[in-house]
């Protein structure tokens, strides 16, 4: 019985898997790694977390983009402009408008959000495909820089008619304030060439 025993306690064991796994960060023992994860569970973990990501962005940055279009849509002549400044504008678009003002626009790049990021990620991993190396080597900066430059032209075809709609809805309005102050500093609206063309198409 004692020779048992101690045949019993001298038999090695592996712990080796087991404080791998303890090691292991949660989050990574729960889900595995990149590298264990399938391409399409890994692809939808990257459309997820960069629409969430985009999604934040917009509710964040959103009003100060408002701001920027609407300085960037008025006129030039300082008599006829009408914000003094940044502060000016965001206190009259609250005033006027209220809060919802500071949003206007905000849902054509909310709905393409996914879409931005789905195209992005597609068309950056088909750029990748076509340049990968015969030798199985990995991409140089190159071929990186050459990859994001395909998906970022991809990408403009969904941002451009995005970025059209919202600047038309946050200019709204604008064309008309801006015609009747030039007239009020007695210039001629057809005569000024500084931006108030852009007002009004964007205004319509």
């Amino acid at each position: 019985m004692a020779a048992q025993s101690d045949s019993l306690v001298d038999v090695p064991v592996d712990a080796g898997p087991l404080r791998d796994m303890a090691s292991r960060p949660p989050h990574v023992a729960a889900h595995g790694t990149a590298a264990e994860q399938s391409p399409t569970v890994k692809v939808a973990v990257d459309l997820t977390s960069g629409t969430i990501a985009g999604i934040a962005q917009l509710l964040v940055g959103h009003p100060f983009d408002t701001i920027k279009v609407k300085l960037q849509s008025q006129s030039t002549a300082a008599s006829a402009a009408a914000f003094r400044g940044p502060l000016d504008a965001a206190k009259q678009t609250i005033v006027h408008e209220g809060i919802k003002g500071m949003y206007k626009g905000m849902g054509a790049p909310l709905a393409t959000v996914a879409l931005f990021n789905a195209v992005l990620f597609a068309s950056r991993g088909q750029m990748q495909v076509l340049l990968a190396h015969k030798d199985g080597s990995s991409l140089t900066l190159a071929d990186h820089l050459v990859a994001a430059v395909g998906a970022s032209a991809a990408v403009s075809l969904v941002a451009t008619p995005t970025e059209l709609l919202k600047c038309r809805l946050q200019a709204q309005g604008c064309s008309a304030t801006a015609i009747q102050r030039l007239r009020d500093a007695g210039l001629d609206p057809a005569n000024v060439c500084c931006g108030l063309d852009t007002v009004i198409v964007v205004g319509r």
